[in-house]
C-alpha cells in the first residue's frame, strides 16, 4: 500500500531568461568574480555548484579541453566533461597562483570556497534596490543548462550522463520544452509523414 510520490511540485525549478541572464552577469562581473565564474560554469557545463568550487587545478586539462569531476556523490556524478570555449577561458584565467584549488578560499588558507549562496543572495538584494528582480537561486543555472540542451535536440541519455544522473527519470525533471520547441517537433514529424505519404507507403 506504499505509493510512489509524484514529482509534481517536489522540486522548485525555474528557467532563467536571456534578459535575466544578461543583467545578472553584468552585476556579478562588477561585484563578485567568484560568483560570476561559478555561475557561468554552471550555465556552460551543467555542473553542480559544489562540483565547481572544489575543483583542483589538476582536475582541469586545458590542452584536451576537459574537466574531471572526481568527488561526485554517486558513480554517475564522477565524470569527465568536455569544456565549452568560454569555460576553457574562465578556467585558464584561474590557473595562476600557488593554490591547488581553482576557487581558493580568501579566508581559510589552503582550502577552497565552500558555497556562494550568500553572495548570490546579496547580489539579488542589491539588484532589488535598483528595481531589478532575480527570482531564482544559483542552482537554477543548472536547470537552465539542461533545458537549453534539450531544446537543442540532445538525447536524454547523453544529457543524463553530462549532468551526472543515474537515470532518465531523474533528468526529465530538468527538461522544460517551450511551446515553440514542441511545435517545431510536431512540424518535423508532420513533414516526415508527408514524405512517407508521397512515396506511396501509406494510403
Amino acid at each position: 500500500n506504499v505509493g510512489i510520490p509524484s514529482d509534481a511540485g517536489a522540486v522548485r525549478i525555474r528557467i532563467i531568461t536571456p534578459k535575466e541572464e544578461k543583467l545578472y552577469f553584468t552585476l556579478a562581473a562588477a561585484q563578485h568574480k567568484d560568483l560570476h565564474d561559478v555561475a557561468r560554469l554552471i550555465l556552460n557545463q551543467g555542473m553542480r555548484p559544489d562540483e565547481i568550487v572544489c575543483l583542483r587545478k589538476i582536475d582541469v586539462d586545458l590542452e584536451r579541453g576537459q574537466v574531471n569531476i572526481r568527488n561526485g556523490k554517486s558513480p554517475a556524478a564522477r565524470r569527465t566533461l568536455d569544456l565549452t570555449t568560454e569555460s576553457r577561458s574562465i578556467l585558464a584565467g584561474r590557473m595562476g597562483g600557488a593554490s591547488l584549488w581553482m576557487f581558493p578560499s580568501p579566508r581559510k588558507r589552503g582550502q577552497h570556497i565552500l558555497r556562494l549562496n550568500g553572495a548570490h543572495d546579496q547580489l539579488c538584494s542589491d539588484a532589488q534596490e535598483a528595481g531589478i528582480s532575480f527570482p531564482f537561486v544559483l542552482y537554477d543555472f543548472r536547470h537552465t543548462f539542461a533545458t537549453r540542451m534539450a531544446q537543442q535536440g540532445i538525447d536524454l541519455s547523453s544529457l543524463a550522463a553530462i549532468l551526472g544522473h543515474n537515470s532518465l527519470r531523474v533528468v526529465q525533471k530538468y527538461v522544460h520544452p517551450t511551446a515553440e520547441h514542441k511545435r517545431a517537433a510536431m512540424m518535423r514529424y508532420d513533414e516526415s509523414r508527408k514524405a512517407i505519404a508521397a512515396e506511396g507507403r501509406i494510403n
